[in-house]
C-alpha cells in the first residue's frame, strides 16, 4: 500500500543564538502548533490516499449490500466475486464437509433441512419393511415395487371383484360350483356331476359313469364283456 501526504506542515527551525527564555518559549509554541496541525490532518491524508497497488489473483469487485444473510464467494466461471444465495447451486469438493444432521431411527422430527445419518436411514427402512408380511397379495394391479407382492388376476371361469384399497376382494367361479373337496386318499378323477350340480371324485372301480356321444375311443387290448356292460 502507498499513500501521499497532501498537508505536510513546515516545521520552524530554531533561530540561532537564542539566549532569552522568551525566545525559546516562542519557538516551542510555534513547533507545538505545527505538530498539532500535522497530526490533525494525517488521518485525512491516509484515508484519502490509500490505494491498492498489487492484487494479481482475484478481481476487484464491488458488492452492494444484499439486505440478507449471504456468503461472499469467488465464481471462477465468471471471474468475479458474488453473493452466495440460499438454495442456489454451488459445487464443493474436499475430504470433509460439516453440515447439520439428525440421528433419528423413527424420523420423528420430519425436518426439511437436516440430513439423516446413514444409520438412521437404514434403521427407519428396516423398521418399515419389518411391518410388512412376507407375502403381500394384491388384487387387479401392483400398488408398489415390493418384491414380495403377488398379483391375482381373473381367468376363465374365475372372476375377481376388487373393492378398492383396504377392502376385501371377491373371488367367484362362473363355470363350476364352488365346493370344498378333501383329499380322497386314493387315485381319483375330479369331475362335475351335472345332475347334482356338484363337483365329485370319480373312483376307477365300482363307480357308474354315463358317457354319451357318437364316437367312443378305447384301447382295444384287454377290453371284453367281462369289464363292459353292453346293456340290452
Amino acid at each position: 500500500m502507498a499513500f501521499a501526504l497532501e498537508h505536510f506542515p513546515t516545521f520552524p527551525h530554531p533561530p540561532g543564538g537564542m539566549q532569552e527564555v522568551s525566545e525559546v518559549e516562542r519557538y516551542l509554541t510555534s513547533l507545538h502548533r505545527s505538530m498539532q496541525e500535522f497530526f490533525s490532518l494525517l488521518p485525512r491524508d491516509i484515508k484519502g490516499g490509500i490505494s491498492v497497488v498489487d492484487l494479481d489473483d482475484l478481481a476487484n469487485t464491488t458488492l452492494s449490500d444484499p439486505n440478507a444473510d449471504r456468503i461472499v464467494f469467488w465464481d471462477d466461471g465468471a471471474g468475479v466475486y458474488t453473493w452466495l444465495v440460499a438454495n442456489s447451486f454451488l459445487t464443493i469438493s474436499g475430504t470433509n464437509l460439516n453440515v447439520d444432521y439428525v440421528d433419528e431411527d423413527n424420523m420423528v422430527s420430519n425436518s426439511a433441512t437436516l440430513l439423516p445419518t446413514q444409520q438412521s436411514v437404514k434403521a427407519y427402512v428396516d423398521n418399515q419393511l419389518g411391518a410388512i408380511n412376507d407375502e403381500q397379495f394384491v388384487v387387479m394391479a401392483l400398488t408398489s415395487d415390493l418384491a414380495n407382492e403377488r398379483v391375482l388376476t381373473a381367468g376363465t371361469g374365475i372372476g375377481l371383484a376388487d373393492g378398492g384399497a383396504g377392502s376385501t376382494a371377491t373371488v367367484s367361479l362362473s363355470y363350476l360350483g364352488l365346493e370344498s373337496l378333501t383329499a380322497p386318499g386314493a387315485d381319483r378323477i375330479f369331475f362335475w356331476d351335472h345332475g347334482e350340480l356338484a363337483s365329485k371324485w370319480l373312483a376307477p372301480d365300482g363307480t357308474s359313469l354315463e358317457i354319451s356321444g357318437t364316437t367312443l375311443q378305447v384301447v382295444a387290448a384287454g377290453i371284453d364283456d367281462t369289464h363292459i356292460d353292453w346293456g340290452t
